[in-house]
């Protein structure tokens, strides 16, 4: 899981698209991503569950 977030309205999510494609590069898959700045932000709700977090880890094995 990658989970990218900034804090700041200065900063922006650019360096993070580095990582990803240094992660897949060197040939991990990204099963879950999380990002987050700070006036849009994807639910945490997900990962509050962790019946289903676990399930959909399981999915990928």
């Amino acid at each position: 899981m990658i989970d990218e977030s900034v804090s700041t309205s200065e900063q922006d999510l650019t360096r993070q698209a580095d990582i990803e494609k240094m992660a897949v590069d060197n040939g991990f898959y990204m099963a879950l991503l999380k990002k987050s700045l700070k006036d849009i932000t994807i639910s945490d709700s997900f990962f509050n569950r962790p019946v289903t977090y676990i399930r959909s880890l399981e999915r990928l094995i």
